[in-house]
């Protein structure tokens, strides 16, 4: 799904940062770069998909990313994501986010005997990396506070195919509806807040 459960994983995988470079400070940054992108989708065509529903959507994200020389990142990322009706421009849903995602070096394992690499990645967000909220109704789904993924990644280095992708959560203190409740369920709130 586009904008929750596999969202989380997208961002702890893409802008990343760990732990260990926050408390040591680090070192000095091999990459830093702000990012600040917006656009419009109309119609969206993941609630057309998903919902059945023909949705306008203004996209904003924004943010940083810092590499260290360890291979460790810092990342803190932002969005903010309006979807309205096309017909009437009655805002249905906004979404807002807010965390810090921190990472350690991804470990890589060739197998030349069996013609694989395996990466695997551990990634902490902390923050509200989802929070959905209807005018009028309130927030009606949050998620918040601290989760940690760990993410292998298995790849034929003959064909470039991915063999498997496994993603397991730990640590998640607050609420993770998206993480923790049948991906149906929260399909279901957001189809529901779009008017489907």
């Amino acid at each position: 799904m586009r904008r929750f459960g596999t969202a989380l994983v997208v961002v702890a995988l893409v802008a990343t940062a760990a732990p260990a470079a926050l408390a040591a400070g680090g070192g000095r940054p091999l990459f830093q770069e702000r990012f600040d992108d917006r656009f419009v989708e109309d119609p969206d065509p993941f609630p057309l998909d998903a919902c059945g529903v023909e949705v306008r959507a203004e996209f904003h994200f924004w943010g940083s990313f810092t590499l260290y020389p360890d291979m460790s990142a810092r990342s803190h990322v932002n969005d903010h994501i309006v979807s309205s009706d096309p017909a009437t421009g009655e805002v249905l849903l906004v979404e807002r986010s807010s965390s810090n995602v921190f990472s350690e070096p991804a470990v890589e394992v060739f197998d030349e005997e069996a013609g694989t690499l395996t990466l695997m990645f551990e990634d902490t967000i902390r923050g509200v990396p989802l929070k959905w909220r209807v005018p009028g109704e309130g927030v009606v789904l949050l998620d918040a506070g601290t989760v940690t993924f760990n993410a292998t990644l298995v790849i034929d280095l003959a064909t470039d195919e991915v063999i498997s992708f496994e993603v397991t959560f730990s640590d998640l203190h607050g609420p993770h509806p998206s993480l923790t409740q049948p991906e149906s369920e929260t399909l279901d709130i957001f189809c529901e807040a779009l008017g489907a």
